[in-house]
Formats: C-alpha cells, sequence, structure tokens
C-alpha cells in the first residue's frame, strides 16, 4: 500500500521535475551583432573557467537583417537555477526577444522560448521563479518595466503590469530579500527609481531619487544593505555614489557621495558575495578596480588593485565567486584577445592577479555580461546530495520511505504516512532554495 501510494504520486510529478548545477557555473551573455549566444562554463581548481556549452540565441547574415535574439546583452538566472532569461539589443524593427534557457544539471543549456517585446530588451531580472522583471528601452523617449509571469509548465510568458521608469533607463535589479526592483534613468533626468512588485506580479512606485551625476550602471548589494550608481563621463568622468537601503529598501544618499574612482569612467560594478569587497567597472580606460567596502557606514576606499582589458570600451562585465573574479573582453581590436578572464583577489591588498594570461574563448561573439551560479549548500529534498532536486530523490524518497527509515518523516511526528509524502511532494515542488 505504501509503495502504491508513492509510486502513484511519483507518476504524476516526473515530468515537472526541474533541475539545476550542483556546481559553481559561470553563465557569459555574448552581444553579437550577427550571432547572440550564452556559454556556460565550470570553474576548474585553480578558478580557471573550462567551456561547457553555447546556446544560440539568434543568428543572421547582415546586421540589416531581422534578427530579435542578436545581441545577447543582459542575462539572469531564476532562483532556483533552473532558467536563465536574456535580454538583446538587435536593433530590430519588430523589437526584441526576451529569451528562456534551461539548464541542466551538467551545465549545458537549451533555448526554451522567445517571447518578443517592441523593444530594446536592455535589462532584466527574476523577481521570484514566476516573475520576470524586463526593461523596455528607447533612447530618450518612454522607458517602461514590465513584469512577465513566466510558466514553467506550459513554458510560456505572459504580461502581467508595465510603469514608467524615465527616458534612457538600462539597468534592472533586485533586491536579495525584498520584492522591491531599481532601475536607474541616465536620460533627461539622472533618477533612480524603485517599484514593489506583489505577489500577483503587480507594480507600484516605491520611490525616485535624484542625483548629482549620470547613475549609468548600478548594482546590488548582495546582503540588501547597499546600492551602487556610476557615473559615467559625469561629475568629472570619476564619480560613483552609494546609497544606504533601510529595511523597506528605501535608499538615502551614503555622505561623501559621489565617491571618486582613480579609473575613467565608473560604468558598473561587481560586490563580491560576501559584501567585503567593491569592484568598479570603467569605460574609458577599460579597466576594473577593487574597493574595501566598510559597513556599516557603506563608505568604499581604492585598494589600487587594478586590471586593464585594454581599448577603450572593450570592458563587458564582471562577477565574484570565492578568491575569484570574472571579466569580459568584449573585442579582439588592437590585441587580438577577447573572451573571459578569470583574477585571483588578493583581500588583504586588493590585488588582481590573472590566473588566465589570456582570456578564454566563450566561442561567441562580443563577450559581455557575466553570472555566477553558486548553488545553495545544502536542501532537504536533495535525498541523494548531488544538489540537483530530480526523479532520483524521488527514487531515494520511495527506498527511504519503503525501509521505514525516519530521514522520510518529512513532518516530523514520528510517524511514516501519507502526511509525510505530501510534505514531500511539497518541498520538491518548490525546489532548492
Amino acid at each position: 500500500m505504501r509503495r502504491h501510494v508513492i509510486t502513484t504520486v511519483v507518476a504524476s510529478i516526473a515530468a515537472g521535475a526541474g533541475a539545476q548545477t550542483s556546481f559553481p557555473t559561470v553563465f557569459v551573455a555574448n552581444d553579437g551583432n550577427l550571432e547572440g549566444s550564452v556559454s556556460s562554463f565550470s570553474i576548474a581548481g585553480d578558478g580557471t573557467p573550462v567551456l561547457i556549452d553555447k546556446v544560440i540565441t539568434g543568428a543572421r547574415a547582415s546586421i540589416s537583417d531581422e534578427q530579435p535574439g542578436a545581441n545577447t546583452i543582459a542575462i539572469d538566472i531564476s532562483p532556483d537555477g533552473r532558467f536563465l532569461a536574456t535580454g538583446h539589443a538587435s536593433g530590430s524593427i519588430a523589437g526584441d526577444y526576451v529569451s528562456i534557457i534551461s539548464v541542466a544539471p551538467d551545465g549545458t543549456m537549451a533555448l526554451e522560448l522567445q517571447y518578443l517585446m517592441p523593444e530594446t530588451t536592455f535589462s532584466l531580472a527574476w523577481v521570484d521563479t514566476e516573475y520576470l522583471a524586463v526593461l523596455q528601452t528607447i533612447v530618450f523617449s518612454t522607458n517602461e518595466l514590465v513584469i512577465l509571469r513566466f510558466d514553467a509548465q506550459a513554458m510560456t510568458l505572459t504580461e502581467v503590469d508595465r510603469a514608467y521608469c524615465g527616458t534612457f533607463a538600462t539597468r534592472v535589479v533586485k533586491h536579495p530579500e525584498l520584492r522591491t526592483v531599481y532601475v536607474n534613468d541616465s536620460g533627461t533626468v539622472d533618477e533612480i527609481y524603485s517599484f514593489s512588485v506583489d505577489a500577483a506580479g503587480g507594480l507600484m512606485l516605491k520611490q525616485n531619487l535624484s542625483l548629482s551625476h549620470y547613475p549609468l550602471g548600478i548594482e546590488m548589494d548582495p546582503l540588501g544593505d547597499f546600492l551602487f550608481a556610476a557615473g559615467g563621463i559625469s561629475a568629472g568622468g570619476h564619480a560613483f555614489s552609494v546609497f544606504a537601503l533601510s529595511d523597506d529598501g528605501t535608499m538615502s544618499l551614503v555622505p561623501g557621495s559621489p565617491f571618486v574612482s582613480p579609473g575613467s569612467s565608473p560604468k558598473g560594478f561587481t560586490v563580491h558575495p560576501d559584501g567585503a569587497m567593491l569592484f568598479v567597472e570603467h569605460g574609458t580606460d577599460a579597466t576594473i578596480r577593487s574597493f574595501s567596502f566598510a559597513r556599516p557606514s557603506g563608505v568604499p576606499t581604492s585598494l589600487g588593485g587594478v586590471f586593464d582589458v585594454g581599448l577603450q570600451g572593450t570592458l563587458g562585465g564582471s562577477d565574484a565567486w570565492g578568491e575569484y573574479l570574472y571579466v569580459t573582453d568584449e573585442s579582439t581590436a588592437i590585441d587580438g584577445l577577447r573572451g573571459l578572464y578569470c583574477l585571483q583577489v588578493d583581500f588583504s591588498t586588493g590585488a588582481l592577479t590573472p590566473v588566465t594570461p589570456t582570456p578564454v574563448d566563450t566561442t561567441g561573439i562580443t563577450p559581455e555580461s557575466v553570472l555566477v551560479w553558486d548553488p545553495p549548500v545544502s536542501c532537504r529534498v536533495d535525498l541523494t546530495g548531488d544538489g540537483v532536486v530530480d526523479f532520483f530523490d524521488v527514487l531515494e524518497f520511495l527506498s527511504l520511505f519503503d525501509a521505514g527509515d525516519p530521514v522520510a518523516d518529512f513532518t516530523g511526528d514520528g510517524v511514516l504516512d501519507f502526511f509525510d509524502v505530501l510534505a514531500f511532494l511539497a518541498e520538491f515542488d518548490n525546489g532548492c532554495p
């Protein structure tokens, strides 16, 4: 009887079981005019990225051809690690796609869905596993933040809500704990917007705050305490600001802002996952530079660590994992090099030392945004311990339940019965956090 009950339920859910990589994985969005794509990498023991796969989101023979999946400029991964979402800037008259890519446990990928929006999908961020925030960007025109609902079973995207967010919005980021997203506007007015997203995907404006410089690029503190805004060529070409975030996500300027970087034209940031170090990306001199970061004051201090990609404008993006920083070089111009660098970070001095003297080839054109997926350490329904919630965990639960093993007592009441089955299935359906 016990096996019959479990087997019946297993059969009903097997088709919907999800996946994620059980190892740290680096994803790179390749912003090619003729071919947009995403590359995935595992990380070797010394930090070197090792190519796993590349999936093409759109290809064309000429930039005059309509291809809304070219120029893969933005990337984000769902909280459960199952799906990548990408934004595009192809210049197609019809608009640009939001592309959804599934990630298999071994890091290979598959293009699942492309949803056409009427304008450039310059940036996006997962609010949760169901809702996706997408920027619809038009230079010096009406820009909007759009919420799309993602149905992983039907593999569909459906618009839920949209809100005005300025005249040149290029970056949306989500608070790590709150259902709050932040958008920069460096068009006719230099502002940062924040919006709350309700449980049904509805948008509500919380705040819009003016700056003394362009908010060319913004980034969220992984701990949720601060927001960073890069000044680009404005305010002398070396400025960036830091905003403290209250418990409800309200922004307030950190005293001393804007701060000064020794690099030229700050354009973006990576904040180390532990929040102790800040890396500032620059456009004009194509450098990334290290800063210590004081808490709770929010004051950054330049450490002097620097890595120069080369030609102006060729530094793509960056992300950090462990003692390593991953940085893209967009172009082969001048030095003939293009791809993904791995830099080792000295946390005492801020020095950035290349692990890969030359960049690793992404096999894509114009490597741009970088994203590192670090899988959860543990998950109760991952009964096989492989970091993946899949059908094999169901089989393991079945075996434990049949054997009367207390590990299968998911209700914790000391009795193995159908309520433990329901508890297991509920957690299995939610996946690993």
